[in-house]
């Protein structure tokens, strides 16, 4: 049977556990420390291989290197970049210990070193892959630690051995997982957000004060989700825009927002919808919100509604947070500011302008801006790669490429509509949406970015208009299995990444409001609130569909395979149990002393089981026959047995 070395086995799945660790925290670490880990880990790999072999540094020469390569980080340190040299700082300590010599206590360390990175990494991403992550490195440090101290009292195990503490290291790591969720949702968390390091948690997309064609074209190539939305309240519109910024000023091909008064909002007629957002990061301030915003909450985030009825953050939402808003639906919006002020137009484009006007005005300001929007999508073609424009790119669209994206098509119909005296403005956000059926929420990633227009018509107000010809389409899904696994991720960072005080006692509410319904209300009520804990119900259901597969494997595994062991096994469920080194004839003899009358048919059993099993003989239908014959004759004597279920190891 072959044999394993349980040291070095430690040693390797050190090493996994490591390498899994420094991946997860790869985007905060310098490369110079990538370096000389990526050296150690394949010298210490090697090192492993030889063992007695003498080490290509000496420790005190390592332990040098250490001190001089801390020294050296600790060179421009600042708040900003302290958590970055610390990690790199740990790193450097784990590289000198996988190339050092490696004895119990050494390998021991390395597991402690690792669980310091592990814990850099949940400082970085709270994601619901590095939950996955953590099972894993519990997994890997579980069976690690049990080998380690298995080598404590022998060098080597056999594979069967071992194959066994892997099993119950899963067992182990099963088990801590509804301990942790008890103290997770137990313990006080508080309402600040306490993991707020790591570059690897800021968006590097999204709308900002100022906007170019650029600018547009890298935030709709970003496929990343930009934020999640669950409908709570309200119809959901047809097509549903996600307000973002609203641009008032014009600057040398960009547009810009400089008006940030905050405006009062004013009480609505129309259907009133509420929502919850789970923003991811982006270096912007604005929120995305549908209609006109009435009220918006954001747990540590202070909010208003400025200038073209867009909710601002008093900062820039460099991490995810979440946020409840209601919103008044509406196919237009009152004045916030004079409309006069949106009829500015370049010097450079108004003569120009004039010439592409002359068959676009019409009575009414309404019927003019539908002919301007049918305008530009029957002529223009949509493209996410216009070209560089030579010149004003405004001009570039409309006389020589005449193909752009959103940007392109709102700002013409703006300065068009401008050029002719009607007031317009341009609003960016997101369009439509993935909707997720299981979870009821909209996915919104970076490329469903969006601009339109906004034309002020009297007696109206501000009224949209999308004169883009081809856009993402609103509504579109994707398989349930993806739409499943999105779905879990909205409901790990609701809670867990964004459990606080305010969601432990919400969970306090509805499991008292479910009990109280139990006891006192009737079966719909009961219905109403168990659906609200649906994915806690699931959550045992799963664990204990697991539990009782583990069970039946390991009955099966422990079953009885030969007609010796179901007859040992059948008299053990009557009393009769077999003692350690006694032989079948014994163990027969000891019950046919007892019972006469099943003697003939145990002796007859007996030849025939040694036969077959022995002598490679005789018939196992034969065999099969007697067995059943003896079940019968103890069924007759004693009836049904009383089965002691055993546990077996």
């Amino acid at each position: 049977m072959r044999r394993i070395n349980l040291l070095y086995f430690a040693n390797l799945l050190g090493y996994i556990a490591i390498l899994g660790s420094v991946f997860s925290v790869i985007l905060e670490l310098n490369p110079f420390f990538i370096a000389v880990f990526c050296l150690a880990f394949l010298t210490g790999l090697f090192l492993d291989r030889r063992p007695g072999a003498v080490p290509l540094l000496h420790p005190l020469f390592i332990f040098g290197l250490v001190i001089f390569g801390i020294i050296f980080s600790l060179i421009g340190v600042n708040d900003k970049n302290i958590f970055n040299r610390a990690l790199g700082i740990l790193l450097l300590i784990i590289s000198a210990k996988l190339i050092a010599p490696k004895k119990r206590r050494d390998t021991l360390q390395i597991y402690l070193l690792n669980f310091f990175m592990v814990t850099g990494s949940a400082v970085t991403r709270l994601d619901l892959e590095f939950g996955l992550f953590i099972l894993g490195e519990a997994f890997i440090t579980t069976f690690g630690l049990l080998l380690l101290y298995g080598a404590s009292e022998q060098n080597e195990a056999p594979a069967s051995q071992v194959w066994q503490l892997a099993r119950w290291s899963g067992v182990i790591t099963l088990c801590l997982i509804p301990a942790t969720v008890i103290i997770f949702l137990l313990i006080p968390r508080p309402t600040m957000a306490l993991f707020a390091w790591g570059k690897g948690v800021v968006s590097r997309t999204g709308f900002s004060d100022r906007v170019t064609p650029g600018a547009v074209e890298e935030i709709k190539e970003d496929n990343s989700p930009a934020f999640r939305a669950v409908w709570i309240r309200g119809s959901r519109p047809e097509k549903i825009l996600w307000r973002g910024i609203v641009y008032d000023t014009y600057n040398q091909g960009a547009w810009e927002k400089k008006e940030h008064q905050e405006v009062a909002v004013p009480a609505g007629v129309s259907e009133n919808a509420q929502y919850e957002v789970i923003l991811e990061p982006m270096n912007s301030r604005y929120l995305p919100g549908v209609g006109l915003p009435r009220a918006v909450v954001a747990t540590g985030l202070k909010t208003h509604i400025v200038s073209g009825y867009t909710i601002e953050s008093n900062r820039v939402l460099d991490h995810r947070i979440i946020y409840k808003a209601g919103s008044f639906l509406s196919d237009s919006l009152p004045a916030d500011s004079a409309p006069e002020v949106f009829l500015d137009v370049p010097f450079a484009l108004r003569k120009a302008l004039n010439s592409m006007t002359s068959g676009l005005k019409r009575n009414t300001d309404l019927k003019t801006a539908r002919t301007a929007e049918s305008f530009l999508k029957r002529e223009f073609q949509y493209s996410l790669v216009p070209g560089k424009p030579s010149g004003n790119p405004v001009l570039y669209f409309l006389k020589t490429s005449r193909k752009g994206h959103c940007e392109y098509f709102a700002t013409a119909m703006v300065f068009l509509l401008r050029s002719m005296g009607v007031p317009a403005r341009i609003v960016a956000g997101y369009l439509g949406g993935e909707w997720n059926d299981m979870g009821r929420y909209y996915l919104v990633r970076q490329s469903d970015a969006h601009t339109w227009v906004e034309v002020w018509i009297t007696g109206r107000g501000w009224v949209t208009f999308d004169p883009t010809p081809s856009v993402a389409i609103p509504g579109r899904t994707r398989g349930r299995l993806y739409r499943f696994i999105d779905m879990l991720r909205l409901k790990w960072y609701y809670w867990v990444v964004d459990y606080d005080l305010g969601r432990q006692l919400e969970l306090v509410r509805k499991s008292s409001s479910v009990l109280k319904t139990i006891r006192y209300g009737n079966k719909l009520d009961m219905i109403k609130k168990i659906h609200l804990l649906k994915y806690l119900i699931l959550f045992f259901v799963i664990s204990g569909m697991l539990l009782s597969m583990g069970y039946m494997r390991r009955r099966y595994v422990c079953r009885p395979k030969t007609y010796g062991e179901r007859l040992v096994s059948l008299f053990g469920k009557y009393g009769y149990h077999k003692e350690p080194g006694e032989t079948p004839l014994e163990f027969v003899v000891k019950i046919a002393s007892e019972r006469p009358a099943l003697k003939r048919n145990l002796i007859t059993f007996l030849n025939a089981y040694y036969l077959f099993d022995y002598g490679q003989k005789g018939s196992e239908v034969i065999l099969s026959g007697l067995f059943r014959d003896i079940q019968k004759d103890l069924k007759k004597q004693h009836g049904s047995p009383f089965q002691k279920w055993k546990t077996c190891l």
